[in-house]
């Protein structure tokens, strides 16, 4: 008996985990990394309750400023945290479920900072922490979750409030946290919507019974410009709503020590020269903006309605020693711009977006690849905008599409983002700054010039549709060691369809007078020839060589 108690204990042993996490290791964790990440938590009381590890008054609280930028501070206080083991290795958060706290921002220009109070609510909260302290996955789930800020807009001439509102549904987020001399974490997870909403009015300030005389020039211009605002302007209202949702995403950030490091130091091309990481990526169904202004215009009141919508957005961001790179997509958008003081409406919608850049991130003695790609699919006018162009003649009403896709290498000889350059442009930033030193600076930045030097370009795809007509363009290009940009090497082939029957309908429509087409019509054929056996379709052969001369379908141009 004694030999099967002794296997059957060691079998008990072998199969618990070693990494049991208890709460106070899950506290713990959570300090730790969050401290990592720029926010610090402190609790009033920790006191053990059976299996759970309690805590009052929990203080969270993040300041972030970089040098020469305004500082945001954010406090709260969670009234009660619990910690309650549920398995081997697992640990589950909740908390209060709402709570007070504040923002605070100071400007590197401004002695007192502005303080915004704010409100979190989320009812049903809950965090799952598994794994260990070095190793953890973090669980968040937040079935409503609100934010409620009060912003004070009150000048020396206006009094107003703006209470502003974010409000997100069904936030389900994992996080796996590794801590070590590096710091990662693996992030994935989904929110059902998001609204971020907000209301202002504000009102002019009745001037003093017995004001001041004002004694300087100086002084009498102030005191003008503040009777005029209260004069004139009258009373001023926004509202205004963003919604998203459904939205999906994930994100994969590494970086040596500190998180919060990273957006402080100033410098984030020393950031990743230690090893920082980053790439996320995100999908939204549906954006959808609205504002209605009121406001005075010349002494007259006026009313703006603007309504901006998109569906099937994606958006990638991505950092690292490699490069630096953007991309979005839109599936379709919207957008409409409506004043009461204005006759034409500005409408007009999209088919399919996109953006893709990608640059060098750090100087170095090789060549690096460069890409911008830009795409717009399908626009087509609103009535009124279309009606200013067309103004009842006999135009093509055909969308118009745009095609641009630019590769080619970069010799970087400064880092793209450049501290030097950074606190340069922090310092025009300053409203006392004196127009000498401005000078000075911007001549500074000129000196400075790009951070690279463009050896190659390769013109994928350069295209253009509109009113029936078309345009394409491809090609390469080389710029040698220490040549004039101005100057390339190499050949750019274009084809053009529909031109000079857009120019016909534009003359017979009164766009344009006949007398206006024939030095059009010429300097194209200067430039293209006809193709033989088409009826309006003209082809170019650009090339550029080593003299700087430029040559078009072998006849010298320049």
């Amino acid at each position: 008996m004694k030999r099967l108690y002794g296997y059957t204990a060691l079998a008990t042993l072998i199969a618990a985990p070693a990494w049991a996490l208890t709460p106070q290791e899950a506290w713990d964790l959570l300090q730790e990394y969050n401290q990592r990440t720029g926010i610090e938590l402190s609790a009033a009381s920790a006191e053990a309750d059976g299996d759970a590890l309690v805590l009052t008054n929990l203080g969270m609280s993040h300041a972030q400023s970089a040098e020469d930028q305004a500082e945001v501070a954010i406090d709260v206080v969670i009234p009660e945290v619990r910690f309650v083991s549920t398995a081997e290795d697992t640990v589950v958060m909740t908390a209060t479920d709402s709570y007070e706290g504040s923002v605070s921002i100071t400007s590197p220009h401004e002695d007192e900072p502005l303080t915004l109070p704010l409100r979190l609510a989320h009812p049903g909260f809950e965090m799952t922490i598994t794994g260990t302290r070095e190793d953890a996955v973090i669980h968040t789930l937040a079935p409503n979750l609100t934010i409620d800020l009060e912003i004070d807009l009150s000048t020396e001439t206006r009094s107003g409030q703006m209470p502003l509102s974010f409000a997100a549904t069904d936030l389900d987020v994992r996080d796996h946290v590794t801590l070590g001399d590096m710091l990662r974490s693996r992030s994935e997870g989904s929110i059902g919507s998001v609204r971020v909403a907000g209301h202002a009015e504000d009102h002019p300030v009745e001037a003093d019974a017995a004001p001041e005389k004002p004694e300087t020039p100086a002084d009498r211009e102030e005191a003008k410009r503040a009777q005029q605002e209260r004069d004139v302007q009258g009373p001023g209202r926004i509202d205004f709503a963003i919604d998203f949702g459904p939205i999906r995403g994930n994100a994969d950030v590494t970086v040596q020590g500190d998180l919060s490091t990273m957006f402080t130091s100033g410098d984030m091309a020393a950031a990743v020269r230690a090893g920082m990481n980053m790439a996320s990526q995100a999908e939204i169904q549906s954006m959808r903006i609205t504002a209605e202004v009121d406001d005075i215009n010349d002494g007259e009141p006026r009313r703006t309605t603007i309504a901006i919508g998109a569906e099937g957005m994606t958006a990638g961001l991505e950092m690292n020693e490699s490069r630096a790179a953007y991309q979005l997509g839109i599936d379709s958008s919207d957008v409409r711009f409506e004043s009461s003081d204005q006759e034409v409406v500005i409408a007009y919608t999209t088919g399919a977006v996109s953006t893709d850049i990608q640059a060098p991130m750090l100087a170095g003695p090789e060549l690096q690849p460069f890409k911008i790609a830009q795409s717009m699919q399908d626009v087509m006018l609103g009535e009124d905008l279309w009606a200013l162009i067309s103004t009842g003649r006999d135009l093509p009403r055909e969308p118009i599409s745009f095609d641009m896709d630019i590769t080619g290498d970069v010799l970087m000889e400064r880092d793209l983002i450049d501290s030097e350059m950074q606190k340069l442009q922090l310092e025009l930033s300053d409203p006392d700054l004196t127009d000498e030193r401005r000078t000075e600076i911007m001549s500074e930045m000129m000196n400075m010039g790009p951070p690279g030097e463009l050896r190659t370009v390769n013109v994928n795809q350069l295209a253009l549709s509109a009113l029936g007509a078309d345009a394409t363009a491809s090609g390469a290009l080389n710029f040698p060691e220490g040549g004039e940009i101005s100057e390339p090497v190499g050949q750019i082939n274009a084809e053009f369809n529909g031109v000079n029957q857009l120019l016909d309908r534009l003359v017979e429509a009164g766009v344009l007078e006949a007398s206006d087409v024939m030095p059009m019509r010429m300097g194209l054929m200067m430039f293209a020839r006809s193709v033989e056996g088409e009826t309006d379709r003209m082809v170019t052969d650009l090339e550029f060589r080593e003299d700087g001369s430029i040559f078009a379908n072998g006849q010298q141009i320049q």
